[in-house]
């Protein structure tokens, strides 16, 4: 007997609301990305008639498949492995041992977080450049080393500017891994007579094994993905990655949007089946699980003389691989023409170059434009994300999980690909935001939603269900306990969503340069333009504005979380 269906399920105002939210993020995610693997095949620019053809990708990697792939696997394996080794040290250091500074060592670490990639990969131009950077004059005064000690424009130089430009990530998912792992294991190592090496070996890096997996996973994702450094000091080295490779067919006349789209097309596969792997390393972290009910109690291990000499090397390393670029763009920032910093130059100081960058004709605006897609689309990300976790975490549905996965798959998508997918489609549908404010603010929430989403899940699992069951009771609607009840409670968690996804906006190069305008261009692009132009006082005042905002930002979205998030007696 053929039972009837029931419409009631399909038709209430949930339903409705999920399949509306789906619409709008396969439209913001999985319709861009299905024109671009559509104009791989196609001999046809955007709204001009084509064939279907193979021709785009034999153009893209035809002589140059090998040595785009070969470079990309090189950079992102090299960033990811010295990025994951400094930041799980730090998050060592800080989380599990009794060295002074600690706090220092944690600010410290988490700077690369807000700092603009495009900004601190210019920086280690000064630092690393073969003849005017400050390392290799050192080199030369100070030990007489002839050539080029240490070259910014190679392989070497990649990896070690994306490695830093990284390092908070790993850091700060490490430091929660060692936070969460019980100490007992190890005292009970070495109670038994094991060596700290032993220990370390043994017990402390298979108990790590599945967390420092994903981490790498995860890391290496964002080093194929990563376009700033690649761009600044990959491009003068006539180093092809697949990042640089889908700008330059964009960006070169002729463009062809075809060839670039061919690349775009293997670069998704890298990412997703790199994506892949991270998944199943995650889904294996619940065969290590040590903390349990049974008085688990964090405890820092006693380092005894070696307190002092390893607070100091972690100093050391991020004065080194932190401080010294911060260091030479804001000393930069200050003088007429770039030098080797030295005492002499304090004399010769002025604003002249905060001055100058004012002066410039697009200046105001792109700071202007900057805060405008920086606020608005964080806070529609956010919003976004908040109803996309209420709609996965606390409701029954059907097609939550879907949404889920929605929110979850721009991870996979490099920027440079999401940026040349928005330019196919706005080419091709008559919809007038191409070369706009909006078409900025629809890539970075498409490409950056998936970051709030977890943040906003993890804020709202930690709030019990019965708090709205008790606003419905009292007569509420959906909306009123969403807003009254919902958001206030997710207050911590909503202000850092909105905070790192405003930070983006400010550190992204890879969306900005492909989908802006002169009259929509972004402080990222125009400290780009800078960099080319060989304007590097200047590039350093503007970096120095930049971050200045970043951190202005930060501080009142913080004061705010506090102001109206959830207060304790």
């Amino acid at each position: 007997m053929r039972l009837p269906f029931d419409w009631s399920r399909w038709l209430n105002g949930q339903s409705i609301g999920v399949g509306l939210l789906t619409l709008l993020l396969t439209w913001l995610i999985m319709v861009p990305m299905a024109v671009v693997i559509w104009g791989a095949f196609r001999d046809g620019q955007p709204g001009q008639a084509g064939e279907y053809t193979l021709m785009k990708f034999v153009e893209a990697y035809q002589g140059t498949l090998f040595l785009t792939v070969g470079n990309t696997m090189i950079f992102a394996l090299g960033a990811a492995f010295l990025c994951l080794a400094i930041g799980t040290f730090l998050a060592w250091i800080t989380e599990r041992t009794d060295a002074p500074l600690r706090p220092l060592i944690y600010a410290i670490s988490l700077f690369p977080l807000i700092a603009p990639g495009v900004l601190m990969a210019s920086a280690w131009v000064l630092v690393l450049h073969p003849k005017i950077g400050i390392i290799n004059v050192a080199a030369r005064t100070l030990f007489g080393i002839e050539g080029t000690a240490f070259n910014g424009y190679s392989m070497a130089g990649m990896i070690w500017a994306q490695a830093i430009d990284q390092i908070s990530l790993p850091f700060l998912l490490m430091a929660a891994a060692f936070r969460s792992m019980d100490p007992s294991l190890e005292e009970a190592s070495s109670v038994a007579g094991a060596r700290f090496s032993t220990t370390l070996r043994t017990v402390t890096l298979p108990l790590l094994l599945p967390a420092l997996l994903a981490v790498f996973l995860l890391v290496f994702v964002r080093a194929i993905e990563s376009f700033d450094v690649p761009a600044v000091l990959g491009v003068p080295a006539s180093i092809p990655v697949f990042a640089t490779q889908v700008f330059l067919a964009v960006w070169d006349v002729p463009q062809d949007y075809n060839v670039a789209s061919a690349f775009g097309v293997g670069y998704l596969i890298v990412s997703l089946f790199l994506l892949y792997l991270y998944h199943r390393a995650t889904r294996m972290s619940e065969r290590f699980v040590t903390v349990t009910g049974k008085g688990f109690r964090p405890r820092r291990m006693q380092l005894g003389r070696w307190r002092w000499p390893l607070s100091l090397l972690s100093l050391l390393l991020l004065t080194f691989s932190v401080g010294l670029p911060v260091f030479v763009f804001t000393w930069t920032s200050f003088v007429q023409f770039y030098q080797v910093p030295s005492l002499s130059q304090l004399q010769h100081f002025s604003l002249d170059n905060y001055r100058a960058i004012f002066e410039l004709p697009h200046t105001a605006q792109s700071i202007y434009n900057t805060l405008l897609v920086g606020v608005l689309s964080s806070l529609i990300i956010v919003l976004l994300a908040a109803t996309v976790s209420w709609i996965v975490i606390r409701s029954r549905v059907p097609g939550r999980k879907f949404l889920d996965f929605l929110s979850f798959s721009p991870i996979a998508i490099p920027g440079t690909v999401m940026a040349l997918a928005l330019l196919w489609l706005y080419l091709v549908v008559p919809i007038p935001i191409y070369a706009t404010i909006w078409i900025l603010i629809v890539g970075f929430v498409g490409k950056y939603i998936t970051v709030a989403v977890r943040s906003t899940h993890a804020s709202l699992q930690q709030i019990s269900a019965e708090l709205e069951e008790v606003s419905t009771v009292s007569g509420a609607s959906w909306g009123r306990t969403f807003r009254s009840v919902v958001l206030p409670l997710m207050a911590p968690g909503l202000v850092v969503a909105f905070i790192y996804s405003l930070s983006l906006t400010f550190k992204v190069l890879s969306l900005p340069i492909l989908l802006g305008s002169v009259d929509t261009k972004l402080m990222s692009v125009t400290i780009y333009n800078l960099y080319e132009d060989g304007q590097y006082p200047m590039l350093s005042a503007m970096g120095v504005i930049l971050l200045l905002l970043v951190l202005t930002l930060s501080l009142v979205g913080a004061y705010i979380g506090r102001r109206f998030g959830v207060k304790q007696d």
